[in-house]
């Protein structure tokens, strides 16, 4: 026997040992792997009565096989024979090809044991534990033929409704599913029949087997589906709940199969839906969704089933009034959407590839939103021009009031541009919005006390180019038109603007540390900020009688701000203050991490009799009449901030005297009277600095800290004050003398210069001048000025016996005529002097003379009084007679013992 022929009976004896053992032994094996597997897995009783292969055939038969509830008793599903034929097709795709299947007389029993539970939920969590991960290498590769069930029954016991429906005589048949380009034979017509609640239900199609593209068709009609009665069945709640509604379908689905492609699932649908009524219950309580009609119409749908991608023509849908109601509120908040149009063309599930959308509505009757352009699924794309007119801002109410203390009472928006979202490799969505945003006719309200807090006419941005991931926001120009806002001291002494945000509830220790964390600095740019008609009204309601101010015709421009750290941007705005003119310039940076500050405010001419329950409060006094103009120039830097605040208040004049526990317990009108100049003019610099880091910094603070120790100092320190308003000024609180003499030395002349100026700018002040004599030293001044004043009269008597002229006051003894005048007067003195050996009077030194005479002369207390008021006598004379200072507002009071000097007294 050859070798080939060894060969062909050995192959052949393999094919049959093969054939035998698949036809005797592996339907037994098989049958029991699958009752023990079925046992393991879900823990449910599986039965079969028979498993027949044949080899020949290349067919599969199960018989009588039964799938238990888990009580193992009762049958949950069942089939009398499945009969699976494979095709020799098998081996030249590669992939599992099959013929016919046939399967006879199945049935079964699905129980609702209570809302959105069945007697398969183990099933289905088993199906989510084990499913199997999506193959990277594309959609399985198989082709299934002539599809057939027979005599098939469903029994559905609804336990909570004590209801049974019943589904019988289904029979199906299904020409072919495939993702792969076969010839197999086609026998089966595309057919769904069945009985439902003693109903005859029959859908049909066309097919096409035999030709050269086998295709096939079906077409659904259904009315009138009451949606309510089924929705209820689901195996898991809805997110919403529906009241009614009912649905008709009219669907038409094509398959075919294309030579060398895979075959392709077809289907237009048309859905309708009537009366319906929608209401949330979970995420957003009370809000409900009214529908008179919903159309959506679905074209040219196409499941290709080799890639399982999914391309649709053409989806629409319409709608032609919805009202969403927000029932959560006192007030019930309601949405009307009118001719509401969505469509979208060109759709895919395949990658890169993108469609088209057009949406329009009219929302609450005046406003618009038209949103059109490219949107994609895979990735995620949106590119879209959008243009949204009037459209109302209410149904935002209830994001407001949950994270701040605002009510919105009105407002619309417009926003015209270009809407592009795209989602990146990493899944992140990329792009932003272009364009500009109008915000019209808003107005916010406080909540508790429902008073306007802010409102506007217009706020125009212009040029918006807002980008994420990363986020920068650009604005070209901002422009706000007639606004308003309030701003409140409440009575507790907080700002209304501190309560404005909601206080969040404490969290961990983390998440509390994490907030305290600095934020990131956000790319912000806006190019140019214009203001005009603004109004502010300014009300402190801790303060009793209630202060009120108005800020108007405010108005101007901010240009160049940016988080920038290295940019300012400048200001120039203009308004009124109770009617006062103010101006603000300068240059500021609120955006970047740390604030940058460096701003010039002025006001001028502003009455300050509004001010009297500040002054009343502080200063014990309200205010009869007064204006108040001030420059002041703020610089923060790094947090530090340095200030200038030049005050000018111009004919203050308090009124009557108010009781207050926080006034300053000082004479405040003696103050006022120092600090104004004769014109009723107090002009004074308050400089300010400290950090901004430091809690208990207050500017407002330190400045009323400020005008208090002005005011102290005002009364304590009179002349330091007074000193401190002319540049070279001295203090003038006392003016010390030579021991002994009454003449005005030279260094208090600058003094009495200060002083008269003070007197002269302020005319409201009386001085007390209190002349002093120190026995100390005044008394050996006196002994020395009465010997120069014996001897300034003997010169006068001799020039008078020669006849000359003499004026006493300017007299002055010359140095080489003093010894002998002196010589003369101690000669004619009568106290015994030293004599020589012959008796003579002796002559003696200049030094000896004026110690003999200073010990004989006697100095009384008189004398010390009467120096005391000829320096008081001497001052007023200068003060009157060189200081020009009015002799009624000189006063001289008793001369006392005490230091050589004069003591001056504001009044």
């Amino acid at each position: 026997m050859s070798m080939i022929k060894k060969i062909g009976l050995g192959i052949v004896g393999v094919v049959v040992l093969l054939a035998t053992l698949a036809y005797f032994v592996l339907p037994g094996f098989l049958q029991s792997q699958a009752e023990q597997k079925v046992a393991e897995i879900t823990h449910r009783r599986l039965t079969l009565q028979k498993v027949d292969i044949n080899p020949l055939t290349l067919s599969l038969t199960v018989r009588g096989l039964s799938l238990y509830e888990p009580d193992g008793k009762t049958v949950f599903a069942a089939f009398d024979e499945l009969q699976v034929k494979a095709s020799l097709g098998s081996l030249l795709h590669f992939a599992p090809v099959v013929r016919e299947v046939r399967l006879v007389h199945p049935s079964l029993h699905v129980v609702l044991l209570s809302p959105h539970h069945y007697n398969f939920d183990d099933l289905l969590q088993l199906v989510r534990q084990h499913a199997p991960a999506p193959a990277e290498s594309g959609p399985a590769h198989f082709a299934i033929h002539n599809i057939q069930v027979e005599e098939g029954a469903l029994t559905f016991e609804d336990r909570p409704r004590k209801l049974t429906h019943e589904v019988t005589r289904l029979k199906l048949g299904i020409p072919f599913v495939s993702t792969l380009p076969t010839q197999e034979d086609i026998f089966v017509e595309p057919v769904l029949s069945a009985r439902v609640d003693g109903t005859d239900l029959l859908l049909k199609g066309k097919a096409l087997p035999f030709a050269t593209q086998p295709q096939a068709s079906a077409h659904l009609d259904l009315e009138g589906v009451d949606l309510p009665r089924y929705l209820d069945y689901l195996p898991a709640p809805l997110p919403v709940a529906l009241g009614q509604g009912q649905l008709d379908v009219h669907l038409d689905a094509h398959f075919q199969s294309r030579a060398g492609a895979p075959a392709t699932l077809g289907l237009d649908v048309q859905l309708r839906l009537h009366a319906l009524k929608l209401s949330a219950v979970k995420s957003l309580p009370g809000l409900n969704l009214a529908l008179d009609s919903a159309t959506v119409d679905l074209q040219g749908a196409q499941l290709n089933l080799g890639d399982q991608t999914l391309a649709v023509s053409k989806v629409s849908l319409s709608i032609p009034t919805a009202k969403i109601e927000d029932r959560s509120r006192r007030r019930p908040l309601v949405t009307t959407l009118s001719d509401f149009a969505l469509t979208l063309q060109d759709m895919s599930t395949a990658p890169g590839k993108n469609g088209t959308a057009d949406l329009a509505t009219r929302v609450n009757g005046s406003g618009q939103v038209h949103l059109a352009g490219a949107i994609g699924l895979l990735p995620g794309l949106a590119d879209l021009n959008v243009d949204v007119q009037k459209l109302d801002l209410m149904p935002l109410q209830p994001v407001l009031t949950k994270y701040t203390r605002l009510l919105l009472s009105r407002g619309q928006l417009s926003m015209q541009g270009r809407l592009k979202l795209e989602q990146s490799a990493d899944g992140k969505i990329r792009g932003g919005y272009q364009g500009h945003l109008l915000l019209t006719r808003l107005a916010l309200l406080e909540r508790a006390t429902a008073t306007d807090l802010v409102r506007w006419k217009s706020l125009f941005l212009n040029g918006v180019d807002l980008h994420v991931a990363p986020f920068s926001l650009t604005v070209r120009e901002v422009a706000l038109n007639d606004f308003f806002a309030r701003v409140a001291i409440n009575p507790d002494g907080r700002i209304n603007l501190q309560d404005i945000v909601q206080s969040a509830p404490a969290g961990p220790a983390s998440e509390q540390m994490a907030v305290a964390e600095p934020a990131a600095i956000l790319p912000i740019t806006v190019g140019k900020v214009s203001l005009q008609g603004g109004a502010v009204h300014f009300s402190d309601n801790y303060i009793k009688p209630h202060y009120t101010a108005d800020l108007e015709a405010l108005g101007g421009i901010i240009s160049g701000l940016s988080s920038d750290a290295t940019s300012a941007a400048s200001v120039d705005l203009r308004g009124q203050v109770n009617d006062a003119p103010l101006a603000i310039t300068g240059k500021i940076n609120p955006l970047r991490g740390n604030l940058f500050l460096d701003i010039k405010a002025s006001v001028n001419g502003m009455d300050m009799a509004p001010f009297s329950p500040y002054s009343g409060k502080y200063m014990g006094y309200d205010i009869q009449k007064g204006k108040l103009s001030f420059e002041v120039t703020y610089q923060v830097l790094d947090h530090a901030l340095t200030a200038q605040n030049h005050v000018v208040l111009d004919q203050l004049t308090f009124g009557n005297k108010v009781e207050s526990p926080d006034a300053i317990q000082l004479p405040v009108q003696l103050a006022i009277a120092l600090l104004k100049d004769r014109n009723g003019t107090i002009d004074i610099h308050l400089p300010v600095e400290g950090s901004l880091n430091d809690p208990q910094f207050s500017v407002g603070g330190i400045i009323f800290r400020m005008v208090v120790n002005l005011i102290t100092k005002a009364v304590t320190a009179p002349f330091s004050l007074i000193a401190s308003f002319f540049e070279g000024g001295a203090a003038a609180s006392f003016m010390a003398f030579e021991p002994g003499l009454a003449v005005i030395p030279a260094a208090g002349v600058a003094q009495l210069q200060s002083l008269a100026h003070a007197l002269t700018e302020r005319p409201a002040l009386k001085v007390d001048i209190s002349g002093g004599a120190d026995r100390a030293t005044d008394e050996e001044g006196l002994r020395r000025a009465s010997i120069a004043q014996k001897v300034r009269a003997l010169l006068i008597k001799q020039k008078i016996a020669r006849g000359e002229s003499v004026n006493p006051e300017t007299l002055i003894v010359p140095a080489a005529d003093y010894p002998a005048l002196l010589a003369r007067v101690y000669h004619n003195e009568s106290f015994p002097k030293p004599r020589n050996m012959l008796g003579m009077e002796k002559t003696l030194p200049v030094p000896e003379m004026e110690k003999l005479m200073m010990a004989n002369t006697v100095v009384k207390d008189d004398d010390l009084v009467a120096l005391a008021s000829r320096r008081a006598e001497a001052v007023r004379d200068w003060l009157v007679h060189q200081g020009q200072v009015p002799r009624e507002r000189l006063f001289i009071v008793g001369a006392e013992a005490g230091q050589a000097r004069v003591d001056f007294s504001l009044k």
